[in-house]
């Protein structure tokens, strides 16, 4: 590229002379000159210029422009759904029965005697029917009589009936009762406790050692014998 820009300053150079000699001749040899040679001149300079100009465009490299990078759309990572444990249903009981309410009397308290019938864990035979008989005597410092009942208290109802009469007769402190009641074996096989309670005639419950007592039975074999604490509520 520079021996080329040489070579056309030389020649530019060359032209000028060549001009500027004819010029002068010219002003010399003729009276009335029929070009002006400054004119002359001017237009050769142009032409020297333009021809430089037009050399060195196209000597000089054109900007190659810079690809712009395609913007690549980054995959978002999809958060995780989280999936929820699906929690089963608590079954509940289908059985019809109301806790004993009232308050609990100050006066009475019973004491556990012995099982006179069906001791813990007896075996019977599903569906069939068996009296289980306790032996309470009364702790406290009222009369028991024919309006005190046993009730109902919670576990397996096995009796046909959810009350009873404690007594037919009056029960003075520091006696004992007997209590019976017929109850019917579960037709499935199994261990079965049955809780029970007392209430006095003024429809206050009170309680055998605290909690409450009850019947244990093995249907179709040998139950592990229960807790005498009063069933949860």
């Amino acid at each position: 590229m520079k021996k080329q820009m040489k070579h056309s300053l030389r020649n530019l150079i060359l032209s000028l002379a060549l001009v500027l000699a004819l010029a002068a001749c010219g002003g010399r040899g003729n009276a009335e000159p029929t070009e002006d040679p400054n004119a002359a001149v001017t237009h050769v300079v142009e032409t020297a210029m333009a021809a430089i100009t037009q050399t060195a465009a196209v000597q000089s490299p054109t900007p190659s422009s810079t690809p712009t990078p395609e913007a690549t759309n980054t995959p978002t990572a999809s958060p995780t759904a989280q999936i929820s444990p699906t929690i089963p249903s608590i079954p509940t009981s289908t059985s019809v029965f109301t806790q004993p309410g009232g308050t609990t009397s100050s006066c009475d308290i019973g004491n556990f005697v012995k099982d006179v019938t069906i001791p813990d864990g007896t075996a019977v035979a599903a569906g069939s029917k068996f009296t289980k008989t306790w032996e309470i005597k009364n702790g406290g410092t009222c009369t028991w009589n024919k309006d005190y009942v046993v009730i109902f208290y919670g576990g397996e109802q096995m009796a046909e009936k959810t009350s009873y009469p404690l007594t037919t007769k009056d029960i003075e402190p520091g006696q004992s009762v007997q209590i019976s009641i017929e109850m019917t074996a579960p037709s499935k096989t199994g261990s079965y406790t049955s809780y029970w309670i007392l209430r006095n005639d003024a429809g206050q419950n009170f309680f055998v050692d605290g909690g409450s007592f009850y019947v244990q039975v093995a249907v179709g074999g040998t139950a592990t014998p229960g807790p005498s604490a009063t069933p949860d509520n």
